[in-house]
């Protein structure tokens, strides 16, 4: 049974109290994360951190925790994502290499919507999956994540690949929150197996 005890319900001193947990699991702001990042110092417990547009600062810190307890930083949860992000690196890779003499070749873009109330744009998500065809050797500017709040979506990315005589697309929507929610607690499960040490979704789904 998973047991959830939001952040401003504990210290340090309750949960050193508490039977040791094991993973904390972080989707709160900047602020709220630096907080976890301490409790799970203290507790030499796993972290998961789902918070995005965090500081520089702040990713350091989660940085140098992960020296000392396993640490997992992802902008989505989702094991759909993950495994888009996979088919994107892998789709740049064999487009790059499929490139004639001629210099023809396909223009890149990530297009994210996402609910009004969303505070970063482009989504840590749409910039991850940006990370992810330039690491199979796309290029794509940053004017080409493009980003767009309607409503109440909860979370729709777009890749698309347009050449000269075709077009090629990736989409992931999100139809329920739920969906983040089964893909951190898959996490934070697997990640409370490991050693110290930095971890991505992808590296648990290998």
């Amino acid at each position: 049974m998973h047991r959830f005890i939001a952040r401003d319900e504990i210290d340090a001193s309750r949960l050193a109290a508490m039977r040791t947990p094991r993973c904390i699991i972080d989707f709160s702001s900047d602020s709220g994360l630096i907080s976890s990042i301490a409790l799970a110092r203290e507790a030499r417990t796993p972290l998961l951190a789902g918070t995005t547009g965090i500081a520089p600062s702040t990713t350091a810190m989660l940085r140098d925790l992960a020296a000392h307890v396993p640490v997992m930083a992802t902008p989505n949860t989702s094991l759909g994502v993950a495994a888009v992000a996979a088919a994107a690196r892998h789709l740049a890779s064999v487009l790059r290499s499929a490139r004639g003499d001629d210099g023809d070749g396909y223009h890149l873009s990530v297009v994210e919507t996402h609910h009004t109330r969303k505070k970063d744009a482009p989504s840590g998500t749409a910039l991850r999956l940006a990370s992810a065809l330039r690491d199979g050797g796309g290029v794509i500017a940053d004017q080409d994540i493009i980003a767009h709040r309607v409503g109440e979506v909860i979370g729709t990315h777009t890749i698309t690949f347009r050449g000269p005589f075709d077009t090629i697309t990736l989409t992931h929507e999100a139809h329920s929150r739920d969906l983040f929610a089964r893909g951190a607690l898959t996490a934070a499960a697997w990640l409370s197996t490991r050693p110290p040490g930095w971890y991505t979704v992808e590296d648990m789904m290998r």
